[in-house]
């Protein structure tokens, strides 16, 4: 005879308490005593409950000896948010910047507590446990508060901040997560709508030209071709000292100054110019096959006019070449700054001028992203929600001493990376303009 699980031990005493309360509820309902035989039965119940409960207790106390049991081969550490960290399992952010979370974290306290008074000692092995994340670059599901990072610790950057930049691409496209290492999608290449009112048919015979006004309906449809991307690695390191690897504020800094925002970076620009062309590369938007592109002629007038008013014709090629809604205008900031010095003949700015709250949010009511990963001479408008960046598994923050000679040279590498893919769903929906020079 099998034993009993813990659940079917609790369920056997539900079920004796519920039948002695039907039987004193029963009692009471009438107004008397239990009959001889309704004592005998609600004592059972009693009696056969209080060995269940026995050994549920029993039962209970052997489960949290195993658990007691998981936790001797790390004894000293304590995981994150008071519980053991699985496989598969992310951390959420809580809207700390990714270098403050990462220094918080149990695992990097566990490593400091390692520490021989104020620094690690020469001849001591340094290797972390990975720190894992939803997102490396966000630090939490960009569905989720957790998605909403604030950049609160950003100090020792000195130097560093007049290389910095507006990250974008990534906030336009889709966000999505995968557990494959081979996203298979449906390439949408044309979109055919021809909807009509249909007229009444008068008659049961084929007409020799069908059309609505016979009674025919019309046929819609698109076509489409399978496609699939895999999933790339991103991957870079920094070195530190063991010295500095002690100082917390330090670690914070680079981690978010460096390894985050050079992950983000990198990803950044492969969202427009990828050009897949190695098994290590992702397939942006400008040469992914089937984006509509319009060649700006400026026919005499003045170019950069003519580029703005380019973006309303793409806006318009979007619509009806793939029934899609533009979302946003991707620009060079050298091309968008012509754009917004542009004057008319009485040398009014035409997109308002220094003194324009905001500068140039929109164009032609879409939102104007700023981004330097966009080659100056080109624009992309479009449907961004159609690009779609998978992330897989969890991006993760590790530190070793593991690596080259760097154990008797007191050096430290905190390494970062996580692996992503980017399919884009519709190619039509996006539109690549040629600028006239």
């Amino acid at each position: 005879m099998s034993r009993k699980t813990l659940d079917q031990l609790k369920d056997e005493l539900k079920a004796h308490a519920k039948a002695a309360t039907d039987i004193t509820d029963t009692a009471e309902a009438a107004g008397r005593d239990f009959t001889e035989d309704e004592r005998a039965t609600v004592q059972k119940h009693i009696e056969a409950g209080a060995d269940l409960a026995k050994q549920i207790k029993t039962r209970q106390g052997d489960t949290a000896l195993r658990d007691a049991l998981k936790g001797f081969d790390g004894i000293e550490f304590e995981p994150s948010n008071d519980q053991r960290q699985e496989p598969g399992k992310a951390v959420d952010l809580g809207g700390k910047s990714l270098g403050s979370h990462f220094t918080d974290s149990a695992e990097f306290k566990d490593l400091l507590s390692q520490k021989t008074g104020q620094h690690f000692n020469s001849n001591q092995r340094i290797t972390s446990r990975p720190v894992a994340y939803k997102d490396l670059l966000t630090g939490g599901d960009r569905t989720s508060a957790g998605g909403l990072v604030r950049p609160d610790y950003r100090g020792l950057q000195l130097g560093l901040d007049p290389f910095l930049r507006p990250l974008t691409m990534r906030d336009l496209v889709t966000g999505a997560t995968t557990t494959s290492d081979t996203i298979e999608y449906t390439y949408i290449d044309t979109v055919t709508n021809r909807a009509e009112f249909v007229a009444e048919s008068t008659s049961v015979e084929s007409p020799a030209t069908p059309s609505p006004a016979t009674g025919v309906k019309p046929l819609s449809g698109f076509t489409t071709r399978s496609e699939s991307t895999t999933v790339k690695t991103i991957a870079h390191w920094f070195a530190m000292t063991r010295r500095a690897l002690s100082d917390v504020a330090q670690v914070r800094s680079l981690v978010d100054a460096l390894l985050r925002y050079g992950l983000e970076e990198k990803i950044d620009r492969e969202i427009i110019n990828g050009d897949g062309s190695t098994s290590d590369s992702l397939r942006g938007i400008a040469h992914t096959p089937g984006v509509q592109v319009l060649t700006v002629d400026p026919n005499g007038g003045n170019a950069v006019s003519a580029n703005i008013e380019a973006i309303r014709r793409a806006k318009t090629m979007t619509r009806l070449g793939a029934r899609a809604q533009s979302n946003g205008v991707a620009v060079n900031p050298l091309d968008l700054e012509s754009m917004d010095l542009v004057k008319d003949n009485e040398g009014r700015y035409v997109l308002g001028g220094p003194v324009a709250a905001g500068g140039t949010n929109t164009l032609w009511n879409l939102p104007v992203v700023e981004n330097e990963a966009v080659p100056q001479g080109e624009l992309f408008v479009g449907d961004w929600s159609k690009a779609v960046l998978y992330d897989r598994e969890e991006a993760s923050i590790t530190v070793t001493d593991s690596h080259s000679d760097f154990f008797v040279r007191n050096m430290v590498a905190v390494l970062g990376e996580c692996r992503v893919a980017l399919a884009v769903l519709q190619p039509s929906a996006f539109v690549r303009v040629e600028l006239a020079a």
